[in-house]
C-alpha cells in the first residue's frame, strides 16, 4: 500500500471517530435533557404561577390602576397565559404511562428554545411593568 493511501485512510478514520464522538456527546446531552424535562417543566409552571399571582395582586390594587399600567399589564397577562398553556401541553404527568411521559419529555426538549424565548419576552414585559409601577408609586 502506498504511504499516501495510508495517510488518507488514517485521516478518514480519524474523521469518522471524531463524528462518532460528536454524535455520542449529542445523544448524551439529549438523554440527560429528557430525564430532567419533567422537573424543569414543573419548575417553569411554578414560576408562571408566581408571576400570575403578582399580576393578580397588581390588578386588585386600586392605586395602581392607571392607563400606562393597564397598557403594559394586558400583553404581559396574554404572554403568561400562553406560556402556561404551552407548558401544560408538555407537562409530564407522574402517573402517566411510560410512553406518555417519554413523549411529553421529548416534546419539552424539542420546544425548550421556544419556551426560553417566551420567558425572555415575559421578562422584558415584566421589567417594563415594574418600571411603570415604580413611576406610579413615586
Amino acid at each position: 500500500m502506498e504511504p499516501l493511501a495510508i495517510i488518507g485512510a488514517t485521516a478518514a478514520a480519524f474523521q469518522l471517530a471524531d463524528q462518532g464522538i460528536a454524535i455520542t456527546k449529542y445523544l448524551h446531552s439529549n438523554i440527560s435533557s429528557l430525564r430532567e424535562a419533567a422537573q424543569v417543566t414543573q419548575h417553569r409552571l411554578e414560576l408562571v404561577g408566581q408571576i400570575q399571582g403578582v399580576f393578580q395582586a397588581i390588578i386588585s390594587h386600586p392605586s395602581l390602576q392607571t392607563h400606562a399600567v393597564a397598557n403594559l399589564l394586558q400583553p404581559a397577562l396574554q404572554s403568561v397565559s400562553k406560556l402556561q398553556d404551552d407548558l401544560l401541553r408538555i407537562n409530564t404527568p407522574s402517573n402517566g404511562s411510560r410512553w406518555k411521559r417519554w413523549s411529553r419529555s421529548f416534546r419539552a426538549v424539542m420546544n425548550s428554545d421556544a419556551i426560553e424565548r417566551a420567558f425572555a419576552k415575559l421578562d422584558r414585559e415584566t421589567t417594563s411593568l415594574v418600571l411603570c409601577l415604580q413611576t406610579v408609586d413615586s
